[in-house]
């Protein structure tokens, strides 16, 4: 985890700053340089070729293991000739952690390069759709393979490699996405017809049509139920606007109605909607024979005059020739890609750029190709140009490495797949066309212009999810004997619950550390059942039915739950359930650190540390015991006796005298988050420790974690950074987290107050690297401005000490 203060205290007496070579070198060379000399360095750590303080903070994932070691009383081994005393270690411990993890914050002026970087499958489709207006993911339908990870996040320059195999997709996705643009047919578009649904009372069911001025005719082939007594009234609406009702009876029939279209400045986009609005029969709403089946629906004409064009081509072919000749052909091309590839490259495009797409649409014609058809081949073109699928930021300057603002364009682009990720729309190009986005006021505005727009619900199904870990939730499973309501619908809610929290966050611009504690969450019928709390008043149990057309099962209380509830899409704003209180109750969370039966408190703890704390316990040393080998023959113990017999093994005990704590107070949550008073007949003891402060419980436990939110904020301004800068932080990157945390503490940390710091930082709005310092000259270190890590927790350096020590030859 990144930063904390370093300033030291006004009152405390000035400490000589230790040296490298005074005060590391010697500790070296008396009591490590006979097993770390040389190629044949036990552990292949050579510590006697290190000279130079830049030498060492090359490599600082290293040195903070050395440290450990030291610190632990691991090296030197307890048979070296020469051991260090207690003070001597005391000395090297706070040299290196001086020395590797200060940084002079007024000398330093390096925002860092950024990797080019190619759109990732999420960006991709978002571009896409917000360029086109197409309505699909095209990175699956054609199938792009799985993006790289890296520091935690799927948008990172330096994983985000271009693949034979995925250019291969990123033609065959230009061509499908060419095809559903630019249609060749109008003709055939006086027929819009989808798929219909099963309704019960109450419910309606709509699709998107494409209407232009004129008259058109409303059909849909549906049926009421089995009762051939009765009809039931289905009101049709456009827009919300009804235009008519139509009668359905117990036999199949195709049912119609005239309307006109509102349509009045040309060809539009609307939605047509059926409701089932009453049962004379009085049924009850989930009576499954009280159903209106609805086979399809269809939308035909307009009668008279030209058929609408698809709203992704409206959007596209702005321009059509106006004659035969191939200069025909070429003005009107040019004019389609001098609106489009701007949009598309993200930038002005050059009159070059703009003539070779009208030259690929010429010679397609020329080889007997319809205009649209050429268009078509000119399209792909722009959609597999690097200037489409990379994230481009040259320097035409030729200012080489010296810090400088990027273009405002450049910084559109950034802003955009930031919060949206996709591409800037117009008010962002017109500020960027101004040369005004960069100003930090205006920055500012765009922020909370652009947070306020569903679009930004990108950062909860990329930035959340990824920096909570909740895209793994969809991998796991549990066993059906031991949970039978766990389905993936049961699933697919848990996750549904966590993302509407991060949502209301964003969108109402709450402070982030409502994660922790927020006394509010969101449930469906079938969490609300999960959660043993009603749902609007009613009993989620008597809300299931076991899908349309089937009664519901009932022959026991907490069976498979495979079917439907009662507005099961319907998600409510409730107080938080008993013993729920933020993230770390939600479902999502406790079923995704559990195993496939039982709870897993280490990782539950792990997981506290890694996501919330940043501060992830090192990985678990080779030919450690696993639980399960620690704990054989006690399995009738309490879960924590168990764990107490596994830190008993001093290997262990470095990571897990942390985690277990933690993941212990959440025991009263099996592994699908239900609240539960005993495990196997043993009471639940929910007592824990963070650190040597003691809680009860989850819910003290959050009021803890609350207490440290300079770490959590700390560790979530880190996150956000990584992922808006699409790079991995660097030592340098703290002064600017610092900087961030700071601004946003005076806005009790709300979101856009977050967002703004780290969007007017320097390292968003400028790139490049200052010229390398001499190897070995140390900086001028001006204290009140000086940043340096926190130190890191025993128990964490324990643990890397030992991963490094478990390497060590016997001598």
């Amino acid at each position: 985890m990144l930063l904390g203060s370093a300033c030291a205290a006004a009152d405390e007496a000035p400490r000589p700053e230790p040296t490298f070579s005074g005060d590391v070198t010697p500790f070296l060379t008396r009591f490590c340089a006979d097993c770390h000399t040389g190629a044949e360095s036990e552990a292949g750590v050579d510590l006697a070729s290190v000279e130079t303080l830049a030498q060492a903070q090359s490599d600082p994932s290293r040195w903070r293991q050395v440290k450990g070691l030291i610190e632990l009383g691991a090296m030197p081994p307890s048979d070296h000739y020469d051991l260090p005393t207690d003070d001597e270690r005391k000395a090297m411990v706070g040299a290196i952690e001086w020395l590797m993890e200060r940084v002079d914050c007024d000398a330093m002026d390096s925002p860092g390069w950024v990797t080019i970087r190619r759109l990732n499958a999420y960006e991709y489709n978002n571009t896409v759709r917000d360029l086109l207006g197409i309505d699909f993911s095209p990175s699956e339908v054609v199938g792009f393979p799985m993006d790289d990870v890296g520091n935690g996040f799927d948008n990172q320059g330096d994983v985000l490699s271009l693949s034979p195999l995925l250019l291969e997709k990123y033609l065959k996705a230009a061509e499908v996405v060419s095809r559903r643009v630019v249609s060749l047919d109008p003709e055939g578009l006086r027929e819009q017809r989808v798929d219909g649904q099963t309704l019960f009372v109450g419910e309606s069911f709509g699709a998107r049509v494409r209407l232009a001025p004129g008259k058109y005719r409303f059909r849909a082939s549906m049926r009421y139920g089995a009762d051939q007594q009765h009809e039931v009234p289905a009101e049709v609406t456009l827009d919300g606007r009804p235009i008519g009702t139509l009668n359905a009876g117990g036999k199949r029939q195709t049912l119609e109605l005239d309307f006109e279209s509102t349509a009045v400045d040309g060809p539009a986009d609307g939605q047509i909607e059926i409701k089932f609005v009453d049962d004379p029969a009085g049924a009850r709403r989930h009576d499954y024979k009280r159903r209106l089946e609805v086979d399809w629906l269809e939308v035909v004409g307009p009668a008279e005059g030209a058929a609408p064009l698809p709203g992704p081509h409206h959007r596209f072919v702005i321009a059509t020739p106006k004659g035969e000749k191939e200069e025909d052909t070429r003005n009107a091309a040019e004019a389609v890609f001098a609106a489009f590839a701007p949009l598309a490259y993200r930038r002005p495009a050059t009159p070059t750029e703009v003539s070779r797409l009208a030259d690929i649409v010429v010679r397609s014609t020329l080889q007997g190709a319809s205009y649209e058809e050429a268009l078509r081949v000119g399209l792909q073109a722009a959609l597999v140009s690097p200037y489409f699928l990379f994230r481009v930021e040259d320097r035409p300057d030729g200012s080489g490495n010296n810090p400088r603002l990027i273009t405002d364009y450049q910084l559109a682009s950034r802003l955009s797949y930031f919060l949206w990720a996709s591409t800037p729309d117009a008010p962002l190009y017109d500020l960027a066309r101004q040369s005004t986005l960069h100003l930090p006021s205006r920055l500012r505005g765009e922020v909370r212009r652009m947070l306020a727009d569903p679009r930004s619900d990108a950062l909860v199904e990329s930035f959340f999810k990824q920096w909570l870990g909740l895209r793994n939730l969809a991998t796991i499973d549990r066993d059906a004997d031991h949970f039978p309501a766990w389905s993936g619908r049961l699933r697919t809610a848990m996750l549904r619950e966590t993302q509407e929290l991060c949502r209301e966050i964003i969108r109402e611009d709450r402070s982030l550390l409502e994660l922790l504690d927020a006394d509010y969450t969101y449930v469906n019928p079938r969490l609300a059942e999960h959660y043993g709390i009603e749902f609007e008043g009613r009993d989620p149990e008597q809300m299931y039915y076991d899908g349309p057309g089937f009664p519901a099962n009932r022959r026991k209380r907490g069976g498979r739950r495979e079917g439907d509830y009662v507005d099961e899409d319907r998600w409510v704003r409730v107080p938080s359930p008993p013993h729920r209180r933020g993230v770390l109750t939600h479902a999502s969370v406790l079923a995704l650190t559990a195993n496939p039966i039982e709870t897993s408190p280490v990782k539950r703890g792990k997981w506290v540390l890694e996501a919330l704390l940043g501060d992830p316990p090192p990985p678990a040393p080779p030919s450690v015991p696993s639980l399960e080998e620690s704990a054989a023959g006690s399995h009738d113990l309490p879960l924590r006796d168990q764990l107490a017999i596994h830190r008993s093994n001093p290997s262990c005990a470095s990571c897990h005298v942390r985690m277990d704590p933690i993941g212990l107070a959440m025991e009263n949550y099996d592994a699908v988050g239900r609240w539960r008073d005993d495990f196997h007949g043993h009471p639940i003891d929910p007592a824990g420790a963070l650190d040597g402060e003691r809680f009860s419980g989850p819910l003290e436990m959050a009021a803890v974690l609350r207490g440290r939110e300079q770490e959590i904020v700390r560790n979530a301004v880190e996150r956000m950074l990584t992922y808006a800068l699409g790079r991995g932080l660097r030592l340098e990157d703290q002064c600017y987290v610092e900087e961030i945390v700071a601004a946003a503490a005076k806005d009790n940390y709300r979101f856009s107050s977050l967002v703004a710091a780290i969007v007017v930082s320097e390292p968003f709005r400028m790139s490049g690297h200052t010229k390398p310092k001499p190897a070995g000259s140390a900086p001028a270190v001006r204290p009140q401005r000086t940043a340096m890590l926190p130190p890191p927790t025993p128990a964490a350096d324990l643990g890397a000490a030992l991963g490094l020590l478990s390497l060590r030859h016997e001598r």
